[in-house]
């Protein structure tokens, strides 16, 4: 361990200057020193070093044209002093308990800095004097003493220090939690748990393997009052707790505690109560890190086993989340089989007459729970390109599990068939995806990432498609035709509007729908001039089949005299829209 005492060697340059026609006499340069640490400095150490250094460095902040030359005295008188002054009882170190690596501090003209080490003996000084309390009454003082012959004109104070030291235990503290690790092992399934115990401590010389661990019964029975809770010792056979791995950086420890209690008895639950034991060291463990392991049968769940979508996209895509109780030590496959068998039973339970989707535009695409995990997403795939929107179609798609893969023994916590109700809609609430939106509308919105799409939302939209005929006479009908509407911005009835030009391509992109935008808020108009007077500012609005967004890039104008006044409100932003349960 290394402490820094900075010596500072300063110029005085002597200028004089007479007048404008006077010589100027020649620069004397004193290298005077001048300690950056006087009077007395206490520094930290650990009982248990056997040595100890300390660099006192000497340095003058620039080159100068002259050499110097010091001795460094131990000057007893400084204790004599600092000890009247304060009313202390500081002793002198004795000689045999330190040592300067040298006693003479040389500069040559171009030299700026210089090292001295002080070196100290902790351990043998804590023995000689019997106490920490009587270790930390020696000090040793130093003075710096200019050689004959130098030229010093340095305050006589600021030459002079005092070092003394302030000793600690060596300290090991091992890290714990407020909540116990809770592990779930699956019986008989030969997997093993890893974690980590972890700790710090306050020296350098640590030896990792005089700290163990020993886990007790009366840890246990002190957890079981607490918690009203019945858990049983693990037994050594189940568990390993490694050698420590220090790291000299971060002060830290590390410790790996494998667990594999598989093969404990299923009908109890167990806990460990990692307790460190270590004699060498001050040991600190005040919050106590407990494992509880539980031993249960195989499990599996598949979330969400009766959804609905409405599929915007050409391909749509559905994750279907798979998960067991705990792992099992080997791969286990899951697939999902599109059986259209099940539809008749589903629609005679629900009351629906739910159609069978083409099997030939499904791909159900396998997964697997690798033997150290708990979980898995599988994706099916359907292919909706070219299917009619809002036509009054609606689907179930019955997908079940092939079982027949599982392990052996494997039960179900959930229907082991998903259903999913699908229609080609733009029914439900479309709106922005606005991060920060003070309204926050959009948990009610599917998740869209801004960065992956061309455009940022700058104006604020929410509402609802339908694609049914308003009480309100021309709402929903555009030149004769209905079509599913957006009413965003205002209120209900009252904001802008799209559709959807099923037979029009926006740029020829076959996965591109042109939508044509309108504003219902303008007065002293009617829908179809509305209409007509935002086309006539289009600039480029539509429905991308391929992310299942509605692009909208348009400007409006508010009124007649907005319109002679050439006086128009832009609009841009892109919207999302999902079906939910409640509008199926």
């Amino acid at each position: 361990m290394k402490r820094l005492f900075n010596i500072l060697v300063s110029a005085v340059a002597v200028f004089a200057l007479y007048s404008c026609e006077a010589e100027l006499d020649p620069i004397v340069v004193y290298p005077d020193v001048e300690l950056s640490n006087t009077g007395m400095q206490t520094v930290n150490t650990i009982t248990i070093y056997d040595t100890d250094e300390y660099e006192l460095r000497l340095a003058r902040t620039e080159g100068l044209s002259k050499a110097a030359e010091f001795d460094l005295v131990i000057n007893e008188a400084l204790i004599n002093e600092y000890n009247e002054a304060n009313g202390y009882n500081l002793k002198l170190m004795p000689e045999s308990l330190y040592s300067l690596e040298h006693t003479k501090i040389a500069f040559d003209p171009a030299d700026k800095d210089t090292v001295v080490m002080l070196n100290l003996k902790p351990a043998a000084t804590l023995a000689n004097a019997g106490s920490i309390a009587a270790a930390e009454e020696y000090a040793i003082p130093i003075s710096l003493v200019p050689t004959a012959g130098s030229t010093i004109s340095s305050k006589e104070d600021a030459l002079e220090v005092m070092v003394k030291f302030a000793y600690s235990e060596p300290i090991v503290t091992i890290d714990g939690s407020a909540n116990a690790q809770k592990l779930t092992f699956i019986s008989g399934a030969n997997v093993t748990r890893k974690l980590e115990v972890t700790g710090t401590v306050n020296f350098t010389t640590i030896d990792v393997k005089k700290i163990s661990f020993e886990p007790n019964q009366a840890a246990v029975d002190a957890y079981n009052a607490a918690n009203g809770t019945s858990h049983e010792l693990l037994a050594e056979e189940y568990y390993t707790i490694s050698t420590g791995v220090y790291d000299a950086e971060t002060s830290s420890l590390t410790f790996d505690l494998a667990i594999n209690a598989s093969k404990a008895d299923p009908s109890k639950t167990y806990l460990l109560p990692v307790v460190a034991k270590c004699d060498a060291y001050t040991l600190r463990q005040e919050v106590m890190y407990y494992v509880v392991i539980d031993l249960q049968e195989v499990f599996m769940t598949i979330a969400n086993t009766d959804r609905y979508v409405s599929a915007v996209k050409n391909n749509y895509q559905i994750p279907v989340e798979v998960s067991i109780n705990g792992a099992v030590g080997q791969d286990m496959p899951i697939e999902f089989i599109y059986d259209e068998s099940l539809i008749a039973g589903y629609n005679s339970k629900k009351g629906k007459t739910y159609k069978a989707f083409d099997a030939s535009r499904i791909t159900c695409t396998p997964a697997n729970i690798a033997g150290d995990a708990t979980k898995t997403t599988a994706t099916i795939s359907v292919n909706m390109k070219d299917i009619a929107f809002d036509n009054g179609d609606e689907f179930v798609l019955p997908f079940r599990l092939d079982k027949s893969k599982l392990m052996e023994g494997t039960k179900m916590a959930s229907d082991d068939v998903v259903y999913v109700r699908l229609k080609r809609t733009l029914y439900g609430a479309w709106g922005n995806i606005q991060p920060g939106n003070a309204n926050n509308y959009t948990q009610k919105l599917n998740s869209v990432d801004n960065e992956k799409h061309p455009w940022q939302n700058s104006n604020y939209m929410v509402g609802i498609t339908t694609p049914t005929k308003a009480t309100q006479e021309g709402m929903y009908e555009v030149f004769g035709v209905q079509y599913p509407y957006m009413n965003a911005y205002y209120v209900w009835g009252r904001g802008y509007q799209w559709r959807v030009n099923w037979d029009e391509h926006f740029n020829g992109d076959p996965n591109k729908l042109v939508v044509k935008a309108w504003c219902c808020v303008t007065t002293g108009m009617s829908t179809e001039d509305q209409v007509t007077n935002s086309l006539e500012n289009d600039h480029g609005c539509y429905l991308d089949l391929e992310d299942g967004l509605v692009y909208l890039n348009f400007q409006y104008f508010w009124s007649n005299d907005d319109k002679a006044k050439d006086a128009r409100q832009n609009i841009k932003c892109y919207l999302a829209g999902g079906l939910t349960p409640e509008e199926f």
